[in-house]
């Protein structure tokens, strides 16, 4: 399992740094703040394969799979203020978002880009931050037990 972890962080980071070169070399983006950028990506990346990971190991048919991974990505995807603002919904939805991990990394990635632009934001951002290195944690341990389990 490992190595197939291993590939598939190797294909998103492959993917990121092809985004970013046509970025800065097709588009001229700046990246104010490189290091910083790169190092959240790669937090979410690894955060993407353990939630995939740990969700197909709980789940042992394809197609259950495919369809739980719909059903809870699309929720999370429209509540993670990437396609509609959070400020535009409803008091329930933007509390629902707080414990919407792709909110959470929407939002290191926005203040990673640019510190300076979302200063005020910086608490927001560690705390963001923290919560996806926890279910990192989390998600890891039960990844962990349920792959000693099944063998």
């Amino acid at each position: 399992m490992g190595v197939v972890v291993f590939k598939g962080f190797l294909l998103a980071l492959l993917g990121f740094v092809i985004i970013l070169l046509l970025a800065v070399f097709r588009f001229n983006v700046t990246l104010p703040n490189p290091v910083i950028y790169c190092v959240s990506y790669v937090v979410t990346i690894v955060y993407s394969l353990c939630l995939g990971f740990g969700a197909g190991i709980l789940i042992d048919k394809l197609n259950t799979y495919s369809a739980a991974m719909m059903a809870f990505f699309m929720p999370m995807f429209m509540l993670s203020d990437t396609t509609i603002p959070l400020c535009m919904m409803p008091g329930s939805f933007r509390k629902v978002a707080m414990i919407n991990p792709l909110y959470h990394m929407t939002n290191v990635l926005r203040v990673a880009w640019d510190i300076e632009r979302y200063s005020s934001d910086i608490k927001g951002f560690w705390f963001s931050m923290a919560f996806l290195v926890g279910l990192i944690i989390v998600a890891g341990i039960f990844v962990g037990i349920k792959w000693k389990k099944k063998k």
